[in-house]
């Protein structure tokens, strides 16, 4: 019976329901239920250097300092599938749009991209003069953008693996990378405090749109459009509107540091670890809390339903839990 209604759960998910949203606080409180033990999954002999949901959300892949590469349920951590890709370099991962494929950047500037079904990588790639620190996928699946410490951005067929381009700008490492979750657009945040932004169509930077002294913790919303801000200083989170920079919210009352944030996919909700050990799941437009988590993280990212989050934690273990509590929701940043 248990297992019918997890099913029944997962049915309802946006990404099985054509982007419709049809789930109220009954589904979060039911998922809470069935699923009230958080799934944890420590198969790596080091720390852990990233941790990564399907885009159906039904496995993830996790990577270690090991070198090694990880796949496995979301829901019971089973493991599937390992690949031991080099020793004692961290490796920063993507799936493909469609699950079928992982990208693996590593310490060492080796790209790897990786058939899920294969116990071989399909591609070893290489280009970069010095570490990988971030890959990413296009939406339809056909580039692959890999994030230097030679400050540079290189674009890889994902199907060939044949480079196709070098993107210059940054004077500093670049660390992120965002694709436009529809347009030939990608966004970059290097070292060099900038967020620049790239025409894939012409290969061209859009030096009009680049942003200055941006904090080194942020992240941008899947259309690129949201920025939001970890402000140490006055402990605050902003989200700003980015060809306006005008702020969309203030939320105060984060003294602790931040490690890392990300928005969900519709861009509603925001995650993010700080340096006290927790996660924390935010409605940034209300303001609201919906979930707040102790088990120290150092990355967190949502699922593509935005309904699970997923960390990897300082004790190298990878959690997944539910982005909403069943609790009330907390106004944030304000007396109740």
């Amino acid at each position: 019976r248990l297992r019918q209604v997890k099913e029944s759960l997962d049915a309802t998910r946006p990404e099985k329901t054509r982007g419709v949203d049809l789930r109220g606080w009954e589904w979060f409180h039911l998922f809470h239920e069935t699923r009230s033990e958080q799934v944890g999954y420590g198969g790596h002999s080091g720390r852990v250097s990233a941790a990564v949901f399907s885009p159906d959300g039904q496995r993830a892949a996790s990577a270690g300092d090991d070198g090694t590469v990880h796949l496995w349920e979301a829901s019971t951590g089973i493991r599937r599938r390992s690949w031991k890709l080099s020793a004692a370099d961290p490796l920063t991962l993507a799936f493909s749009p469609d699950g079928s494929h992982l990208a693996a950047g590593s310490g060492n500037s080796t790209l790897y991209i990786l058939d899920v079904t294969a116990n071989e990588p399909r591609h070893t790639l290489h280009g970069h003069l010095l570490a990988i620190n971030a890959v990413a996928y296009s939406a339809n699946g056909r580039l692959l953008a890999t994030a230097g410490a030679d400050n540079t951005i290189k674009l890889w067929n994902a199907d060939t693996g044949r480079e196709q381009a070098t993107l210059v700008g940054h004077t500093d490492e670049v660390r992120r990378l965002w694709f436009h979750h529809e347009k030939q657009r990608l966004a970059s945040l290097g070292n060099d405090r900038t967020l620049r932004f790239w025409d894939l169509e012409t290969g061209q930077e859009e030096h009009q749109a680049v942003k200055k002294s941006i904090p080194s913790i942020c992240a941008l919303s899947p259309d690129l459009n949201r920025l939001a801000i970890w402000r140490e200083r006055e402990a605050k989170m902003v989200v700003l509107e980015v060809s306006k920079d005008e702020p969309l919210a203030e939320i105060p009352g984060y003294v602790s540091r931040v490690l890392d944030l990300n928005f969900s996919d519709d861009g509603m909700l925001l995650v993010f670890a700080d340096a006290d050990g927790d996660a924390t799941v935010l409605d940034w437009a209300r303001p609201r809390l919906l979930a707040h988590y102790r088990g120290s993280p150092t990355s967190v990212a949502f699922s593509a339903g935005g309904d699970r989050i997923i960390a990897r934690c300082g004790d190298d273990r990878v959690r997944i839990w539910p982005a909403r509590s069943p609790q009330p929701d907390a106004v944030v940043g304000h007396e109740s």
